[in-house]
């Protein structure tokens, strides 16, 4: 049964990236970012990718904002779960 529930959740994401695909080209980031579900929050909760040199505190303002927002939009459980898009979001609106 989990399995299952796990395809489903997986073709969701996938139908979801092909629906947002012109959102996720304005966001810039390697589309290995969005591969998967995991994928993304795994970066959303270190703020790292390594293997692609990526660090969230880096990426540009605007850049940022609509990775938040996108991030936010899929997923169904407050945006603090992510350690490093939490605090990153903190950092800039007690900046401003």
């Amino acid at each position: 049964m989990s399995f299952r529930r796990r395809t489903n959740r997986h073709d969701a994401w996938i139908k979801h990236r092909e629906e947002f695909a012109a959102k996720l080209a304005e966001i810039g980031l390697p589309d290995e970012v969005f591969e998967s579900e995991q994928a993304l929050a795994e970066f959303l909760t270190s703020g790292r990718r390594e293997d692609l040199g990526l660090d969230l505190n880096a990426i540009p303002e605007p850049q940022f904002w609509k990775l938040f927002y996108f991030a936010t939009s899929w997923f169904d459980y407050d945006a603090a779960s992510f350690t490093a898009l939490e605090r990153r979001r903190l950092l800039r609106h007690s900046a401003t």
